[in-house]
């Protein structure tokens, strides 16, 4: 056994009631268990509370369950006087020898059994079913599993356990050689300050842009987390290896950064101890690949087989410190995409930890696994199938729903015709054209302020040639040979020529407006007309601001997916009736200014006053929906798509 005897004689010999001990192995059915021999002081007549005492101090695997007092004064010793072990073994056996038929209280398997059942189990025989007759319910016998290994310091195989139908198969199965007990290793230094801060700092510059690069996640019920600020166990599907990366996507901040995650347990007990036979270069790998995913995602270990106990008390541990749980119940990832059955664990761990348990369900994931996809969110831009979701919900009694539960709401048709006019398609065209010429501020600022020059000519050959090949190929928005979006509120992939295109005409809007803006701003104040160095340092970077916006899923109409576009598109064009009539506006009361021979201050008090009324005016009808194609269309759940229009443009 695990258990040293000179251990436990500390223990007692520190009990001012004990005078000597010794402590013996006790044969019970193939299984060793300690039993002290007691010589007490005189006086002492409650040897129980001694053994109590004495308890204490041991780790509950060293509990002396058994125990006699020595009928002599002393122990009969050796020439040495060291105790007779021999002798006394013999006495320990006269008084344990065990007996077939009804197992008593004492026998330390019926005492673990009625310590779980929490209730006084009478008449036990090796007979006893543990389902019929012992009423043991499925939990309960995931605890005793628990309770056996760390009572006898074994692993026990659970496939094994779960055959075990009788008190006699479990005696069996304890006599049977059974390989060392693992010691799995828990990280508490990973859930110190310094470490969260390095995963806040690594999440945010190499996690999160990875996830979105791959595939941006649409997150459904976030919502329901709003109110919660406690712990909580986050129980999801299992589908791929950075399923963790959607998960953390999906969460709130309170909830991203303060979780622990379950690992499989024997996994990374072979990350931190690889085999002898790997090559150095691979055990060096797998032990980096250990202390990154440990240190990185704050993983501790959850066996599959055995030793469930040390991983839920580390659980408790962290719930105590303010961290939630995150675990896999399947314990596997799918093969099929379809939810496998919760490892019986999973249901004493919620109940050991009694705190809310939120599931969340991974869609679409394993359709990229499936197709071996694994950068799926830019490059290539996603296929109209591909949908990828999380949902999470409150606690519930059942599992996370299904995809395909969502409610249907009555969606807004908003084109009727099958494809477009030949008309609308050549008047679409000179649009993206102007869009993509005046991108370059620099080259915009100079042909306003002195003219086209060659390098104008040279860019509008070069976007010319670009948005009629584009346009040819159906490849511009509005020069499609057919429209791509005829219903708002169907949820389909944005293509990437769209989102390109919106992204520049956002530029187009918004940066050389706030550049006036500031321009007439600093030109009031300072007397100076800036807007020159305004171009050339501010610029470009306001255009990289918005571009990243575009690539982190947060401009409307250049989204990754086209639920909302019936808002979407009516705030870019509350953006178009905003800034157009207000940089003319302020172009005409420049001219006007000037026709009046205003001094310069007089002047750009003018441009100002007329840039913030024209600007507040438009902005204000146009949040009224009073401007056309200003009033937003919005859904709170995304709908399916309707049996008629099912199919999708190629990309």
């Amino acid at each position: 056994m695990n258990i040293y005897p000179e251990d436990l004689e500390v223990a007692l010999r520190r009990q001012p009631e004990v005078r000597d001990c010794v402590v013996l192995e006790l044969d019970r059915g193939g299984n060793g268990e300690a039993c002290a021999v007691l010589i007490l002081q005189k006086g002492t007549d409650n040897p129980e509370s001694v053994i109590q005492r004495a308890n204490e101090s041991l780790a509950e695997y060293q509990y002396i369950r058994r125990w006699l007092v020595w009928p002599d004064e002393d122990f009969p010793r050796t020439s040495t006087q060291k105790p007779q072990i021999k002798t006394i073994q013999e006495f320990i056996n006269s008084h344990f020898g065990g007996v077939p038929g009804e197992m008593t209280g004492g026998d330390s398997l019926v005492a673990l059994i009625t310590r779980i059942a929490g209730r006084q189990v009478k008449g036990i025989t090796r007979e006893s079913n543990l389902s019929k007759d012992l009423s043991l319910s499925s939990i309960e016998r995931v605890e005793l599993l628990s309770a056996l290994e760390d009572r006898y310091q074994l692993d026990l195989n659970e496939s094994r356990f779960t055959s075990a139908s009788t008190v006699g198969d479990l005696e069996k199965m304890l006599k049977q050689p059974s390989e060392q007990r693992t010691d799995f290793h828990y990280p508490r230094w990973t859930q110190s300050a310094s470490f969260e801060i390095l995963r806040i700092l690594v999440y945010y510059l190499l996690s999160y842009p990875a996830t979105l690069l791959m595939a941006c996640p649409r997150i459904l019920g976030r919502e329901n987390l709003r109110h919660l600020r406690s712990p909580l166990l986050f129980v999801a599907n299992h589908v791929t290896r950075i399923d963790i990366g959607f998960i953390l996507a999906a969460l709130p901040l309170r909830y991203r950064h303060r979780l622990a995650v379950a690992m499989i347990g024997e996994l990374l007990q072979e990350m931190r101890y690889p085999p002898a036979q790997m090559t150095f270069a691979k055990r060096c790998i797998e032990k980096l690949s250990y202390g990154l995913v440990v240190a990185l995602f704050n993983v501790f270990p959850l066996p599959q087989k055995t030793g469930f106990r040390g991983s839920f008390a580390f659980a408790g541990d962290s719930v105590d410190r303010g961290y939630s749980i995150l675990v896999f119940p399947e314990g596997k990832r799918t093969q099929d995409g379809e939810l496998s059955p919760f490892r019986a664990g999973i249901g004493l761990l919620a109940a050991n930890l009694n705190i809310p348990v939120v599931p969340i369900r991974i869609d679409g994931l394993f359709e990229l696994k499936k197709a071996g996809k694994l950068f799926h969110g830019l490059a290539p831009w996603p296929l109209p199938s591909t949908c990828r979701s999380i949902r999470c919900r409150r606690r519930s009694a059942g599992n996370c729903p299904e995809p395909g539960n969502a409610h249907e709401i009555t969606m807004k048709k908003v084109v009727d015709r099958e494809r477009n006019k030949t008309y609308y398609r050549v008047l679409h065209l000179p649009i993206w054209i102007w869009v993509f010429f005046i991108l370059p501020g620099n080259l915009t600022y100079d042909l306003y302020l002195h003219g086209p020059d060659r390098r104008h000519g040279v860019w509008l050959a070069a976007v010319l040639a670009v948005c009629i090949w584009r346009g040819f190929a159906g490849r511009l928005p509005g020069v499609e040979p057919q429209p791509y979006i005829r219903y708002y509120g169907w949820n389909q992939p944005n293509l990437l020529y769209r989102v390109i295109c919106y992204t520049a005409a956002w530029i187009d809007l918004l940066v050389p407006f706030a550049l006036n803006f500031i321009g007439i701003i600093l030109s009031v104040i300072t007397g100076k007309w800036l807007l020159a160095d305004l171009y050339a340092y501010v610029y470009y970077p306001l255009a990289l601001a918005i571009a990243l916006a575009a690539f982190f899923d947060r401009v409307p109409r250049a989204r990754r997916m086209t639920l909302n576009e019936g808002a979407e598109k009516a705030w870019f064009y509350v953006a178009i009736w905003t800034v157009v009539p207000t940089q003319v506006a302020a172009w005409g009361a420049w001219r006007l200014g000037a026709k009046l021979h205003l001094g310069a201050m007089e002047l750009n008090c003018l441009r100002l006053s007329v840039f913030v009324l024209f600007g507040f005016v438009s902005l204000l009808l146009g949040l009224l929906g009073k401007l056309p194609r200003s009033k937003r269309f919005y859904l709170t759940e995304p709908p399916t798509a309707p049996a008629s229009d099912s199919r999708l443009p190629d990309l």
